[in-house]
């Protein structure tokens, strides 16, 4: 028994590694803003977020989105250069977006972020 959890928690941490920074890494920035009132800890609240959420949209929800939502919407006979678009949308766009995005606020926020603007 301890074997196989042992190794089912090794699996879980693999897998879900970046989410579990991430989260931890959000937490303690939020709880590090409300203690604080800092815009530098609110940013990398949002930045981790961010990241965190696309994780998770890359990993998880973007394959629901598309089994559940665009394929009910154009069924298999019907589609076009809308389904396209939106495919390429959610599949490629928005988590380069979500990761530039994230990134960019950190990095933003480490570089500026401490000095008074």
């Amino acid at each position: 028994m301890p074997l196989q959890f042992s190794q089912t928690m090794q699996l879980f941490f693999a897998h879900n590694f970046p989410l579990i920074l991430f989260s931890i890494l959000s937490i303690i920035s939020l709880i590090l803003a409300i203690k604080n009132n800092s815009r530098f800890y609110m940013l990398l609240f949002v930045a981790f977020f961010v990241l965190a959420f696309k994780f998770e949209y890359s990993k998880h929800l973007l394959f629901k989105i598309e089994n559940d939502m665009i394929n009910s919407i154009f069924p298999e006979g019907a589609r076009g250069r809308k389904y396209d678009f939106i495919k390429t949308v959610l599949e490629f766009y928005l988590p380069i977006t979500m990761n530039i995005f994230g990134w960019g606020i950190l990095v933003f926020n480490l570089i500026i972020g401490r000095k008074k603007l």
